[in-house]
């Protein structure tokens, strides 16, 4: 992993915190492109992310719910079955191993989609490729995302199209790495608060 120099992460750190206070999500997207890159930058981003949450009382709701679960469990006996262990896997366990699964090009293009802010063109290209499971670049840059529509998708896009495809790649990046860290403060705190109650 590439590392920045100190001058350069102090001030991506400062337009970051720039673009969260202005709802810039281009100068978000930016930053946290170059986020990829700089572990520390990484770091650092995620406890201004933590105390924006903190400071919006924002809870992660998964950590409460969590919690509420197992105090439902622990009094209200009743009010839940024993499971079969030949049923299929529970809501919460497909909602933790979709977490895990690759963005994809059908993920992307499906908001694309649902944005509406589409040209003619790039809608007959979003629709050939809503069922695309070819997996987004872990770091999605300019070059990577032109090198996947011209290497494995084969298809010619638009400077536009494929700059509003890389943000909102990077946009469900920003989501599923949120969701990745609410599931594992929640899968914290539940061991915690077992570990205080035996």
């Amino acid at each position: 992993m590439q590392m920045i120099s100190d001058y350069e992460r102090e001030k991506a750190i400062y337009l970051y915190v720039k673009a969260l206070d202005n709802g810039d999500m281009d100068g978000v997207a930016d930053v946290l492109e170059l986020a990829l890159c700089d572990s520390e930058l990484a770091r650092i981003l995620e406890e201004i992310d933590l105390a924006y949450q903190e400071e919006e009382g924002i809870l992660p709701i998964a950590t409460d719910a969590a919690i509420v679960r197992d105090l439902i469990r622990q009094h209200l006996h009743s009010a839940f079955e024993e499971p079969d262990k030949n049923q299929s896997p529970s809501v919460m366990e497909f909602s933790s191993e979709a977490i895990t699964k690759p963005i994809t090009v059908g993920d992307v293009v499906q908001r694309l989609h649902q944005s509406k802010s589409l040209r003619k063109t790039e809608c007959e290209l979003v629709q050939s490729l809503l069922d695309c499971s070819i997996p987004i670049p872990s770091s999605p840059s300019q070059k990577a995302i032109k090198q996947l529509f011209v290497e494995d998708i084969k298809q010619n896009a638009s400077p536009r199209f494929l700059d509003n495809f890389r943000k909102v790649a990077i946009k469900l990046g920003m989501g599923r790495s949120y969701n990745n860290a609410q599931l594992a403060a929640a899968r914290q705190q539940k061991r915690n608060y077992k570990s205080t109650n035996k």
